[in-house]
């Protein structure tokens, strides 16, 4: 009876050990696909939505209040006025004059019992220059930026933060230098994260964002629509106009207008159903998905003039903090974008089911690049064992021209793909346009020049697809007439 009793002590220790390194083997490979990390994740159609243009008459939410705020309005008070007037009315009703104060941020911007979750509330800004300044909101949390967090269900409890009427109305980062988040040695006097978004249902609209050290607004809210602003800097090296915080969509980001310095525009770290549209990118950084980003579609967008010697769309990354997933970014759609005078039109790596469609590049270094790895950074994947090479990317219907590097006397590198850093890559109808006299590059692996590719049919060749691809004179009527 000892005897049986130990065999089945045994027993069950060498079951208990079992499922203890299955656990462990599921959680540390790609097959656990129920947690959220995986690539089986459900997927959200994003082709059919469609968002408005930008105008005067765009159209927002009736809410159950519309407050205002007017710097320039004679009467305007920030402790003294309702702020449920545009004008100074008399009685007090009167618009608010500014967001330096807390009672303002507090009425605007909390439920009436002093929390987060607010909802149905429309705030209209005036013309004039509004300097956002880290206030105390709570006893013992940190000092705050301009801030909602919004509980709405529906379109009619959006939280609606816009100009009026049309109107000039900047958000200003400037501040203090003796206040905390306003005291950076390189850039003292602008503050950290001008504004910042949580919750459900937000709307900005038609606002101008300036002088943010690191960010003009940051997402971390669904149902959310940042649209027709103007966004300029943010001004750290190492800074995002827009950046998400959290795996939380839908979110949409169109019609504005971005302009550097910056790294990038927009930092879709962790986002997840986001359509970034018909917006226009000057002088700083692209946009970028990396960190379990998943499902995003990028489309109709344009970039000028952008010197930042980096992928202007990075559609996954190499080098990260670790996380779970076995590729930075999933599902990733660039479309009908449009590149004029940058560094490499895309960048993609450690990407699975991602594509490049209907774009056109022109006056670029490179066209598409696959990258290469850094061993000064460590890839996050899969707990920091490293990302999976990209995966299942498509490649079709774009048109090159202009593509040169003078810096190391290389043209025409028009998809830069070791085969090391891409597996199932799919390509064609593509248009590469090539100056007389000169030769396309392709390249897909090797040493770097004596393997560079110059024959489009040795690229197909090797790539075995782009078969419906084409090579076209620069001065040929299809290369001059996009």
């Amino acid at each position: 009876m000892k005897k049986l009793l130990i065999y089945i002590i045994i027993l069950l220790l060498i079951v208990i050990a079992a499922l203890f390194i299955w656990f462990k083997y599921i959680n540390d490979s790609g097959l656990d696909t129920s947690r959220p990390g995986s690539s089986s994740t459900t997927i959200n159609d994003l082709s059919a939505t469609i968002l408005p243009m930008c105008a005067e008459s765009l159209i927002t939410p009736n809410t159950d209040a519309i407050y205002y705020v007017a710097v320039n309005e004679p009467g305007a008070d920030n402790e003294q006025c309702d702020g449920l007037a545009p004008t100074n009315e008399g009685g007090n009703h009167c618009p608010f004059k500014d967001f330096t104060s807390s009672r303002v941020r507090e009425k605007l911007f909390l439920t009436s019992e002093g929390n987060f979750g607010t909802k149905s509330v429309t705030v209209k800004v005036r013309k004039g220059t509004y300097f956002i300044h880290p206030l105390k909101l709570f006893p013992k949390e940190p000092l705050q930026p301009l801030i909602i967090h919004a509980n709405g269900q529906s379109d009619t409890e959006s939280v609606v933060l816009m100009n009026y009427n049309g109107e000039e109305a900047i958000i200003d980062g400037t501040c203090p230098t003796n206040i905390a988040t306003c005291n950076y040695p390189d850039a003292p006097g602008k503050i950290w994260t001008i504004f910042e978004i949580y919750g459900s249902n937000v709307i900005v609209q038609g606002l101008t964002f300036d002088n943010a050290y690191g960010r003009n607004i940051q997402i971390g809210a669904i149902n959310t629509h940042i649209r027709c602003n103007k966004l300029i800097g943010s001004y750290s090296e190492d800074s995002d106009s827009i950046k998400a915080t959290d795996d939380k969509g839908p979110v949409y980001i169109y019609g504005n207008e971005f302009s550097g310095p910056n790294e990038q525009a927009i930092d879709g770290t962790k986002a997840r159903d986001w359509i970034v549209e018909n917006n226009t990118v000057r002088d700083g950084g692209g946009f970028g998905f990396k960190f379990g980003a998943r499902n995003v579609l990028i489309r109709n967008n344009r970039f000028l003039n952008l010197k930042i010697e980096k992928p202007i769309l990075a559609l996954g990354a190499d080098g990260s903090s670790k996380h779970l997933n076995d590729y930075e970014a999933y599902d990733i759609r660039a479309e009908g974008n449009t590149f004029e005078n940058v560094h490499s039109a895309v960048g993609i790596s450690h990407c699975l089911n991602c594509s490049f469609n209907n774009n056109s590049v022109t006056r670029a270094k490179i066209g598409v690049d696959f990258g290469t790895e850094n061993p000064a950074h460590t890839d996050g994947c899969r707990n920091g064992q490293g990302c999976l090479p990209s995966t299942d990317i498509k490649i079709f219907n774009n048109r090159f021209r202009g593509i040169r590097y003078p810096e190391i006397n290389i043209n025409n590198v028009f998809i830069s793909a070791d085969s090391s850093r891409v597996s199932n890559l799919e390509a064609g109808s593509n248009l590469y346009c090539v100056p007389r006299g000169e030769q396309p590059i392709f390249w897909r692996g090797g040493v770097i020049p004596q393997d560079l590719i110059r024959d489009l049919a040795v690229w197909q060749e090797k790539l075995q697809t782009d078969y419906t691809s084409q090579i076209a004179a620069a001065g040929d009527p299809e290369c001059i007439n996009w």
